[in-house]
């Protein structure tokens, strides 16, 4: 995308606790700039990734919203009157199958 980075002190990696979810994991989260990557590999062509993915950034912005990392009840008020900011998703997806694959293509939620 064009961008870089020099300082690892703005790279804040992404770990969801597991909880109620614990199967419901991505391979590796990072929020950078305000943009949450997320980064999966497969070995076979799924094209319900849109879907995955989007479960990976609902439980991952949950555990953002309720403040569970920082081990506090009090979270983030997303009923209130003050906008409530979160990260831009990023999704990408590193496929290494044998079945021939574009070497580049977007899946949306709407296909």
């Amino acid at each position: 995308n064009g961008s870089s980075y020099d300082n690892p002190e703005d790279v804040e990696m992404v770990i969801h606790d597991g909880g109620i979810s614990l199967s419901v994991r991505n391979d590796a989260s990072f929020i950078v700039d305000a943009r949450l990557s997320i980064y999966e590999h497969q070995s076979t062509v799924c094209p319900n990734m849109p879907v995955r993915s989007l479960i990976y950034f609902s439980v991952i912005l949950s555990d953002m919203l309720s403040d569970k990392k920082k081990g506090t009840k009090k979270g983030k008020n997303i009923y209130g009157r003050r906008l409530v900011k979160i990260p831009t998703p990023y999704f990408v997806v590193f496929y290494n199958g044998e079945e021939e694959q574009p070497e580049v293509q977007e899946l949306k939620l709407s296909d």
